[in-house]
């Protein structure tokens, strides 16, 4: 979850998006608190949950983190009753810090009465904050669930707040526009269907305003500089494979993931620098003994880490279907790229690329597929994409022709579609499209 720089133009979202650089310690720090928190929670009542007051009657318990999302300078009041009329105990505005970034407030929600959310211990956590803070009403207090937002990390939003009730619409992740209940772990949110950054299709009617959708869901995340970890605290990663680099031209790295020992290096050569660090890129030929058409090729990333060894950072997936092409660095505006390009042997041509982005210190698999999606939801009824599309990550654009019913594979006739595209976080999105006229069989007009 992420605000927007103070100097950047506002967007017209349900919440502002911005991506805030740190260090790869404090990412840590936060998963690894977050994660504590968890284990504590369920180990039982602590002696200071035994202290707190009980919740009035009519008032339903909760238990989940949210952000303020008020944006007014005043910022969210909290009241003393859940009215609008009711006396104002604090106020949370959303505040800079020193490096310019938009920071909320993030609150921990207990009850709920009639739209109305009972929250407590508010605080701005660790972002780099100012010395001078404004005063922060950290008690309990009523807050209207229009003016918090959270982001649930789950793939669809449920007709009630239970695991087997009916999906309501799928995505791969919700950011609330408006919090509407809760019970226990799980919220009820509004969103709406469509943004810059997808379209929702629902599943069951919706029951809300023109154009959103709700449902329940669980997994809220508040976390404004990465995403959060549900699962508790991961053990140590494994030493990774490495190699001393005056061998890497002749000799394979012993990948753990791969069981064929028939290896031969074909290529290795030095890719780029990105940070400080010295990147390689080698392709790797496994053969297989009962038949040479099942053999396969893998790309190979590794890294300097001095000392004259190199270590792996990411290989690609075997398949003997899939073939792949000189990996590239791509540094754009405000992000470093690395593209392995592959395709998929067949008539369809699909894109089996591998696209990773430089943030925060760390390389992180960028998700290139979403909105594939989106655009199938977006072209004229009637239209469709048979084959793979080939996106130019330089200038965010790409084209495809495309077929309607009846169509020949080799020859579609319903025009090309021009694509434009952003980024939101390491998520490749669909800004727009535009359906244009194409020549024979789809080929671009002069």
């Amino acid at each position: 979850m992420h605000f927007r720089r103070a100097s950047e133009p506002r967007r017209e979202t349900y919440f502002l998006a911005h991506t805030i650089l740190r260090s790869a310690h404090l990412a840590f720090a936060a998963v690894i608190g977050f994660a504590l928190a968890l284990s504590a929670g369920s180990a039982g009542v602590s002696a200071q949950d035994a202290k707190r007051p009980p919740l009035s009657p009519g008032v339903t318990a909760c238990d989940f983190p949210a952000l303020a999302n008020d944006h007014t300078r005043e910022g969210l009041n909290i009241r003393a009753e859940p009215r609008a009329d009711s006396a104002i105990l604090g106020r949370l505005p959303i505040i800079e810090n020193i490096e310019h970034e938009k920071i909320a407030a993030d609150v921990h929600v207990i009850g709920v009465r009639n739209g109305w959310f009972l929250i407590e211990d508010a605080g701005y956590g660790d972002y780099d904050l100012p010395e001078k803070l404004p005063p922060v009403y950290a008690g309990r207090g009523w807050v209207s669930g229009r003016l918090l937002t959270t982001e649930l990390q789950i793939s669809a939003l449920k007709a009630a707040p239970e695991e087997n009730a009916d999906d309501v619409v799928e995505y791969s992740w919700f950011d609330a526009a408006a919090i509407l209940d809760c019970k226990g772990h799980w919220l009820r949110i509004e969103v709406p269907l469509s943004t810059k950054d997808r379209i929702l299709k629902p599943k069951l009617p919706a029951d809300g305003p023109k154009n959103t959708v709700r449902g329940w869901g669980q997994r809220s995340c508040t976390n404004q500089r990465t995403t959060c970890d549900f699962g508790g605290m991961e053990p140590p990663p494994p030493s990774r494979p490495e190699l001393p680099i005056d061998k890497a031209k002749t000799t394979c790295l012993a990948l753990p993931d791969e069981q064929n020992a028939a290896c031969t290096v074909e290529q290795f050569g030095e890719l780029g620098v990105v940070y400080v660090t010295h990147l390689y890129d080698a392709t790797y030929h496994y053969a297989d003994p009962r038949d040479h058409a099942l053999d396969y090729r893998r790309v190979v990333i590794v890294e300097d880490t001095g000392g004259g060894r190199l270590d792996e950072l990411f290989a690609t997936p075997g398949d003997p279907a899939v073939q792949y092409d000189e990996p590239r660095i791509i540094k754009i505006a405000d992000r470093t790229l690395l593209l392995i390009p592959a395709h998929e042997s067949g008539t369809g041509n699909f894109n089996r690329e591998q696209l990773f982005v430089w943030r925060e210190y760390d390389w992180r698999k960028a998700d290139t597929a979403s909105w594939l999606a989106d655009l199938a939801g977006r072209l004229p009824a009637g239209l469709k994409v048979w084959k793979g599309i080939y996106p130019d990550y330089t200038t965010m654009m790409a084209e495809t022709p495309l077929w309607r019913e009846g169509d020949a594979n080799a020859c579609p006739t319903g025009g090309r579609a021009k694509v434009i595209l952003g980024w939101r976080a390491d998520r490749v999105v669909l800004r727009s499209v535009r359906v244009e006229r194409a020549g024979e069989c789809g080929e671009p007009t002069p």
